[in-house]
């Protein structure tokens, strides 16, 4: 009897350690769990926080390509009108360019007219020069004159056939040979020789342009062939 009750009661042991054993290890189950899902809920946040670093990483990077691209777009537009402030730069500097030859021209005119008056004979030569060229103008004045009280044309039937100067018809022989002045116009061999300057120039009577000469001859300027030709 009393072994049957030891056993019992080692039995009732044995079951009281196998239930402490199994709560431990319930227990131990819940702790090992819970510090897995606080352990996976950390990672969450850190995935969280690394994710939400990666987009506002993106979106500066987003912000930045956008400020270079404005950059980029000003600088095309900056290049583009430096581009054209530099045309126009050129234009002006090729304007101020032929209006200086011109500017030097008209002063060596000048200089020229200048040297003439220094003494009273070139003054005198001069003078000729200019009393020359007013009876010209004079005398084609007159010859118009004439021409329109006689119902022709202002300059006869062939008005490019007579020079430009004293109004006379070219020809064949050396004073009437129709030269060609650098502005276009012609004139006579003669009326060239008389409008020659000290400088070697011609000042044009139409447009008073001046043409220059190498030696201050008349000869040396260009024949206009057609005229010779028709």
């Amino acid at each position: 009897m009393l072994r049957r009750s030891k056993r019992i009661s080692e039995q009732m042991e044995r079951n009281n350690l196998s239930n402490q054993v199994s709560v431990k290890k319930s227990r131990f189950n819940e702790e090992l769990k819970k510090k897995e899902l606080e352990a996976l809920k950390n990672k969450l946040k850190i995935a969280q926080g690394n994710l939400s670093d990666s987009k506002n990483k993106l979106n500066y990077e987003l912000r930045l390509k956008e400020i270079l691209k404005k950059k980029l777009e000003e600088s095309e537009r900056a290049f583009g009108a430096a581009n054209t402030v530099a045309t126009e730069a050129k234009t002006m500097l090729g304007n101020y360019t032929k209006l200086t030859e011109n500017q030097k021209q008209i002063i060596a005119d000048m200089e020229g007219k200048m040297e003439d008056f220094k003494n009273q004979s070139k003054f005198n030569e001069a003078l000729n020069r200019e009393k020359a060229t007013a009876e010209s103008y004079k005398k084609k004045w007159v010859n118009m004159m004439n021409r329109a009280k006689n119902g022709e044309d202002e300059n006869g039937p062939f008005p490019w056939k007579h020079c430009e100067s004293c109004d006379e018809p070219y020809g064949d022989t050396d004073i009437r040979i129709p030269r060609v002045l650098v502005c276009g116009h012609t004139i006579c061999t003669e009326c060239a020789g008389k409008l020659m300057m000290n400088n070697n120039s011609i000042r044009c009577p139409v447009d008073r342009q001046s043409t220059k000469t190498e030696n201050g001859r008349a000869d040396e300027l260009p024949k206009n062939f057609v005229l010779l030709n028709v």
